[in-house]
């Protein structure tokens, strides 16, 4: 039996396993009843009925096929969705082994198949599972396309990348930034990389063009995937916004400026923002939350940077705070969270320094996580929106602790006591930091926080 199959059928197994774990009857997130719904109206034939905001039509496609295949099942939607979890360790694996060597891809394959944040996504109907799957491709495509420069992979890739924008809008910001792979492709001519960078675009457009023209016939407007991107960057740089998970769910409502001052300039802000958006439709108010966003960065500018530092390391703490709750986030299952996730991140970070000389053979992984990282911080984040790269942070993970491994072998008895307990002290540190609430509890704390901030929003040294 190949390394390839061993990894899928463990990794099936495992997220089966847990899929058994669950109620079949019962959805445990408010996004997953979304979902069902319509799925459920696709299936029935009633068409693809949601918001703009909600019209990714990936997921929902999928999860409406299986219903009509098997009928309303929550358990078969699981078990498809352990099959693709197990199908992504194992692209991620043979990406990671192109890219790296083979002992790499292996112990990428492996981590990924236990890894909890990603089998835990197996059991709920988000988007993220099928997503993380599509980045997947999209990255082992894209590295093709990088070292060998071929039209075949430009098509395959860019079909690729318009399969993950389908699945998450956001990825389409990845379409433009993927031209660097054949533009710094070596031993190619300069015609042939503008040729592949035409290709790999067309062939994006070819796979979202269809439900483009869907959302012009539905909203009468050019929508390339969904609406939103105004509210989120709203939500994510205005006067009540925190650079936390709760930022998903403000609006411009009175119950949303209460977190902050009601000066007579935030009164007036939100009047004024109110009167703009009254009687306009979900197009338009995302047009004009747009430009409420940027004129409020244009007006805050270090506010605004403190708010997307912080949203940086929301976006990569072990988890994040929710608006409902379950036993799913119970203390214990935090702690496993955290205890496999930032030693990866710690080691993740740590290959990515170790290989920087690489860059250019590293580019695609690179450039994956880059965008996503700092992209999403201009808008709103929380750790559910980075789990799809997460296959990226264990490929770069598992090249560093390689590394390590063989250079630990090279050295000294002492030398590798020394390393096992700095490594030791500081996974443990990470671990207990990670595990703190996200407010601060100690009246110090709390003052020196209200003082930084004084400083960012008004340049002045008090509380």
């Amino acid at each position: 039996m190949t390394v390839v199959l061993r990894v899928f059928l463990v990794a099936l197994v495992v997220r089966i396993g847990f899929v058994l774990t669950l109620d079949p009857q019962q959805l445990y997130w408010p996004d997953e009843r979304l979902y069902d719904e319509i799925a459920r109206g696709l299936a029935g034939g009633k068409g693809f009925v949601a918001t703009g905001y909600n019209s990714t039509p990936l997921w929902p496609f999928c999860m409406a096929l299986l219903y009509k295949l098997f009928g309303h099942s929550f358990l078969v939607v699981r078990v498809a969705q352990s099959v693709i979890g197990a199908l992504t360790c194992v692209v991620a694996g043979a990406a990671a082994m192109r890219l790296f060597d083979r002992r790499v891809g292996v112990w990428t394959a492996w981590v990924l198949a236990f890894y909890p944040s990603l089998v835990y996504l197996a059991g709920v109907l988000y988007m993220e599972n099928l997503y993380a799957f599509c980045l997947s491709v999209a990255v082992y495509l894209l590295t093709r396309l990088g070292a060998e420069a071929t039209t075949r992979w430009a098509v395959f890739a860019g079909l690729a990348l318009g399969v993950a924008a389908l699945s998450r809008s956001v990825a389409l910001l990845l379409i433009p930034a993927a031209a660097l792979v054949p533009l710094l492709a070596v031993g190619v001519t300069w015609r042939r990389r503008l040729g592949l960078c035409l290709v790999l675009g067309l062939m994006a457009v070819v796979a979202i063009a269809p439900w483009t023209i869907r959302n012009w016939v539905v909203f009468g407007r050019f929508v390339p995937v969904s609406m939103g991107s105004g509210a989120t960057l709203w939500r994510g740089n205005s006067p009540c916004s925190r650079g936390d998970a709760g930022d998903r769910f403000l609006t411009p409502d009175d119950n949303s400026w209460t977190v902050i001052p009601k000066t007579a300039q935030n009164q007036e802000r939100l009047a004024a923002l109110q009167a703009r958006l009254k009687g306009l439709d979900e197009a338009d108010t995302d047009r004009v939350l747009v430009q409420e966003a940027w004129r409020y960065i244009a007006e805050q500018p270090l506010h605004c940077a403190a708010l997307y530092v912080r949203k940086i390391l929301t976006l990569h703490a072990a988890y994040s705070s929710t608006r409902s709750s379950n036993a799913h986030g119970s203390p214990r299952n935090r702690l496993i969270v955290t205890a496999c996730y930032y030693p990866v991140l710690l080691l993740a970070l740590g290959g990515m320094v170790i290989y920087a000389r690489r860059w250019r053979e590293l580019r695609v992984p690179y450039l994956v996580w880059g965008v996503f990282t700092f992209s999403l911080p201009l808008l709103t984040t929380c750790t559910r929106f980075r789990l799809p790269t997460e296959p990226l942070l264990v490929m770069f993970a598992a090249a560093a602790a390689v590394r390590f491994w063989d250079w630990l072998r090279s050295e000294s008895d002492s030398t590798r006591w020394v390393a096992g307990i700095v490594g030791v002290g500081i996974a443990l540190r990470l671990l207990w930091c990670g595990f703190l609430p996200s407010e601060f509890v100690w009246q110090d704390e709390k003052e020196y926080d209200a003082i930084a901030c004084n400083l960012l929003d008004h340049g002045s040294y008090s509380m």
